[in-house]
């Protein structure tokens, strides 16, 4: 992969090229097809940085740049110290991505990015940097990543489906009424309010709509975006055909793959206002549109979605409940194990306290795969692969990260 992408990087006339973990949802938690930053530092019997967070900077002249949080320190050693320089943030004297691109100051560099996978408040502060110190970031699309990998998984598309009323508190209709009326109240005049809201983050499609799925891992979402206006409200899904108007009638349903025409079409709309919210959604959106037809301000959606109503309050604490049991269970049935002089690796244990998740009522997935490190393994952050060999000591310590 690397010199497939230092190639593809020639041929656009880049010097650099870089690659963030997110994607165009701006997720930190991604479908298999949108694992680029993996794919892009996977080389030889290296499969990669798998890490949740993390920047390469890929370099056509010197050796190519990979920067972690603390998070990742040792994995991203252990994975790609091969070919990389591990750049760890947080330690001392380790420059963010783009300052560490600035600091190259021996010609003007042409620093190459895909906006649809940025923020607008992410893609300024890459621009801002790099022109102080005379380079420039280009924007390049279709994703460079994309176009040299090899058998890139094909999008999940698994079923979409609605969460009831007894769990959301409010129905998908009471939260657009309240969205509008914020629209109404937006910009600075009656012909500044925002005609349309553009969403990219799946959390809040989901919450927005009542609509549940499993695109993504371990997250009850689905790849979509959305568009609202003052009389309708646009759903782009991957199964717009699933009856899913039954269960919302506020809403319209269209295939995934139109949004970008539908953008295209929205932006030549004249006098059109759209509100922009420069954390939330991606840059390439944004430049979809000139400067007089954005609002950029937060979304609405934010602070909606963080004010829990009674009914979710209580069906957290239920949560909290039920998974509460399954651990003292998991840990009961670990005791009377290492009682009797049974064996038992940390990965036997992480599948009993599955095992006693899964026994309560309306038990649906881990929110993430179980963290359960013992003796040194504890004290490895984001210990992500419980060891399947070796039984645990029962004078070492456990750290069990679960829920």
């Amino acid at each position: 992969m690397l010199q497939k992408l230092r190639q593809a990087m020639l041929e656009q006339e880049l010097d650099m090229l870089v690659v963030v973990s997110t994607d165009e949802h701006l997720d930190e938690y991604l479908p298999a097809q949108n694992w680029r930053l993996r794919a892009s530092t996977s080389c030889g019997s290296s499969p990669g940085f798998s890490g949740s967070a993390g920047t390469a900077v890929f370099c056509v002249e010197g050796r190519s740049q990979l920067f972690v949080d603390s998070r990742y320190h040792l994995q991203a050693e252990q994975t790609c110290g091969e070919n990389f320089e591990i750049q760890k943030l947080g330690n001392e004297g380790v420059l963010d991505p783009q300052k560490w691109i600035a600091s190259r100051s021996e010609k003007a560099l042409t620093v190459g990015a895909d906006p649809f996978v940025m923020s607008p408040k992410e893609w300024r502060r890459y621009e801002n940097t790099l022109e102080k110190s005379g380079h420039s970031l280009k924007a390049t699309t279709p994703n460079l990543v994309d176009s040299v990998w090899h058998n890139r998984p094909n999008p999940p598309r698994n079923k979409i489906y609605p969460l009831a009323l007894k769990y959301t508190g409010k129905s998908s209709a009471d939260k657009l009424a309240n969205v509008r009326k914020e629209m109404n109240e937006s910009g600075m005049g009656k012909d500044c309010k925002a005609d349309v809201l553009l969403l990219t983050m799946l959390d809040e499609i989901a919450w927005l709509t009542n609509l549940r799925g499993s695109d993504i891992e371990h997250n009850p979402v689905f790849e979509a975006y959305a568009a609202i206006f003052q009389d309708r409200a646009l759903c782009f899904c991957h199964h717009p055909e699933a009856d899913l108007s039954a269960h919302c009638p506020d809403w319209e349903f269209r295939p995934y793959a139109e949004y970008p025409e539908f953008l295209a079409e929205l932006a030549h709309t004249e006098n059109v206002k759209a509100w922009l919210d420069p954390s939330t959604i991606t840059m390439g959106t944004r430049l979809a549109f000139s400067r007089e037809q954005v609002i950029e301000q937060k979304n609405p959606i934010v602070l909606a979605k963080a004010l829990k109503n009674p009914t979710e309050i209580s069906s957290t604490k239920n949560a909290h409940k039920q998974a509460g049991v399954g651990v003292v269970k998991s840990f009961r049935r670990l005791q009377q194990a290492i009682d009797s002089g049974q064996p038992v690796t940390e990965k036997e244990y992480a599948d009993w306290l599955y095992e006693a998740y899964s026994q309560a009522e309306d038990f649906s997935d881990l929110s993430f795969n179980t963290i359960a490190g013992s003796g040194p393994n504890g004290a490895i952050v984001h210990y992500g692969n419980p060891d399947s060999t070796n039984p645990m000591k029962s004078d070492e310590l456990l750290l069990v990260d679960s829920g």
